[in-house]
């Protein structure tokens, strides 16, 4: 993945995040309003009772008008919090998805970045191991520039053939 499409992909994630925590508070928002709908639908249909048995059909009627509107609500309740549910279980799965992605994609830089630091380290070891070799020639090249002068030949010698047959005496 490039640079660009991490970004895009964390920003994705990020927004998913942002819609499951907006998902939560609204169904804790709506679970508080239903349960006090169901309280307040219960009220009403016990005093519609109450009023009843008070012999107030009037009034009983009213009530039990009002529990019905709100045996409504509840419903209405239920209903769009079961439809942010369903859209919080996409949601965790989208967020499941762009973890692994995430995930994924770290795996895949971080394995980008050690090939990049092995072959840096190939390069560099290529040009130590040259640069090695040259000091070792050169010492070499002192070495036997020392014992050449310790044994009196001169510094310039011919260079020998090695394909080249020895001279025949005679």
């Amino acid at each position: 993945m490039t640079p660009d499409e991490i970004r895009e992909l964390r920003q994705a994630a990020t927004n998913i995040v942002a819609r499951q925590k907006q998902l939560e508070e609204q169904h804790n928002r709506l679970a508080d309003e239903l349960a006090k709908v169901k309280n307040s639908a219960h009220q009403a249909k016990l005093v519609a009772d109450q009023a009843r048995k008070d012999g107030d059909d009037a009034r009983a009627a009213q009530f039990d008008e009002s529990a019905e509107i709100l045996n409504q609500k509840v419903v209405d309740i239920d209903t769009e919090m079961a439809a942010i549910t369903g859209e919080m279980i996409e949601s965790r799965q989208a967020s499941d998805e762009a973890k692994t992605l995430a995930s994924n994609s770290a795996i895949e830089m971080t394995e980008l970045k050690a090939q990049g630091e092995r072959a840096s380290a190939a390069f560099a070891g290529d040009e130590t191991a040259a640069f090695e070799q040259d000091v070792q020639k050169a010492e070499a090249a002192t070495r036997l520039a020392q014992i050449r002068a310790e044994m009196g030949l001169t510094d310039n010698p011919e260079p020998v053939d090695e394909n080249q047959a020895p001279p025949e005496d005679g």
